[in-house]
């Protein structure tokens, strides 16, 4: 299976947030950016308030805050693709707004 897909600049970008009202950092590859702006948009939250809703969530057990975003991030498509369930999970409902 070929990808086509081809993303420049995949190297890690940093942007500042606000996380639960607390300015921080946030290292992310820029599809990764692109996805979570392309999601706060589709939902009207601001990429602060997505980011202090997946570091609050009690469903998000990784260690570090930007491993959280990610995964929100990926648990919010994985949930927009309802043909795609990975085996031995359960279904989740992530609500973000």
């Amino acid at each position: 299976m070929s990808n086509n897909m081809s993303y420049e600049g995949s190297s890690l970008i940093n942007r500042n947030v606000t996380v639960g009202g607390k300015r921080t950092s946030i290292k992310l590859q820029e599809l990764e950016w692109k996805t979570l702006e392309a999601i706060c948009a589709q939902e009207g939250l601001s990429i602060s308030d997505f980011c202090t809703l997946a570091d609050s969530s009690p469903e998000r057990a990784e260690s570090c805050r930007t491993s959280r975003v990610r995964m929100a991030v990926l648990d919010y498509l994985l949930k927009q693709t309802k043909a795609l369930r990975l085996p031995g999970t359960p279904p989740r409902d992530y609500s973000y707004g």
